[in-house]
C-alpha cells in the first residue's frame, strides 16, 4: 500500500463524505422507515398483540373484582 500522506484523507474517509455514499444512507434510512419494510410490519403486528392481550388481562381483571364483591 501506497502511503497516503498526513494531509490527504483515506480512501474510507473519501467514501464516506462522498455524495454517493450519503444518498444510499439516505435511501436506506427512508426505506427502514416505509410502511412496507419487513420489520416494521412485524413490529406493527407484535404491539397490537400486545396491546390486545392487555386488554383481555385487564378485562379478566375486572370480571375477577366482580366475582369476588358477590361472594
Amino acid at each position: 500500500m501506497k502511503s497516503v500522506g498526513k494531509e490527504k484523507k483515506g480512501k474510507l474517509a473519501q467514501h464516506f463524505s462522498s455524495q454517493a455514499h450519503k444518498a444510499a444512507l439516505s435511501d436506506l434510512a427512508q426505506f427502514v422507515h416505509s410502511m412496507n419494510h419487513v420489520d416494521v410490519m412485524l413490529n406493527k403486528q407484535l404491539r397490537a398483540a400486545r396491546i390486545k392481550e392487555e386488554e383481555y388481562n385487564l378485562r379478566n381483571q375486572e370480571i375477577m373484582k366482580v366475582d369476588i364483591r358477590h361472594f
